[in-house]
């Protein structure tokens, strides 16, 4: 379960919310498991390591 640090209510049920949480993280890993997903973070880290370079 994820816990939220709120400081204001909402009309959404806390379930819901874990429920909508968890399914962007399965997309989310889903799609950094794929080909594209791999390439896209390999450019990525490539790009880390040019700004720490400079």
């Amino acid at each position: 379960m994820i816990e939220l640090n709120r400081k204001s209510k909402n009309s959404i049920p806390e379930e819901q919310l874990n429920a909508l949480a968890m399914s962007f993280y399965y997309a989310m890993l889903e799609y950094f498991q794929s080909e594209k997903g791999q390439a896209e973070f390999a450019e990525f880290l490539e790009m880390q390591n040019e700004k720490q370079v400079a």
